[in-house]
């Protein structure tokens, strides 16, 4: 099963104005369980929130 997303997610609130900065997307292509040491060689996806 393959689910791909083209649009943009739009967050909006009333309370207060966010920013929102994300870097290297998420992929899930042709994965497997691995080992933690495994893993922490990997590229992470990272995100900022602020409260502006």
């Amino acid at each position: 099963m393959t689910l791909t997303q083209e649009s943009t997610n739009i967050v909006n609130t009333a309370c207060f104005k966010i920013s929102f900065i994300e870097e290297n997307e998420i992929t899930l292509q042709n994965t497997y369980p691995i080992s933690d040491e495994e893993g922490n060689i990997l590229t992470p996806y990272t995100f900022t929130i602020e409260n502006i």
